[in-house]
């Protein structure tokens, strides 16, 4: 039995994001590209990171936990509408 190596599993049409894109977008590259992860690379093109749909997950019920989605603000039963002032991811 032969063994694997990642180069037979891995992606090869490579997409990455910048530090500064929104969730909303990272979320949008995986739908548009049947991906789940994509590396994060700086100005000079160096990998500083990698996001995944489930460190979207996880940051996205951490919000709803305080009212708050990636993409929109979520009120609970008792909640106003956010100032200005209040956090938006």
């Amino acid at each position: 039995m032969q063994h694997s190596t990642v180069q037979a599993v891995m992606t090869q049409d490579i997409v990455v994001a910048r530090p500064e894109v929104i969730f909303k977008e990272i979320a949008g590259m995986f739908h548009r590209n049947d991906i789940t992860a994509v590396p994060v690379i700086d100005s000079e093109n160096h990998p500083v990171g990698i996001v995944s749909e489930a460190d979207l997950m996880r940051k996205e019920a951490s919000l709803l936990e305080e009212g708050y989605s990636i993409t929109r603000w979520v009120p609970r039963s008792s909640d106003t509408a956010p100032s200005r002032s209040s956090p938006r991811t």
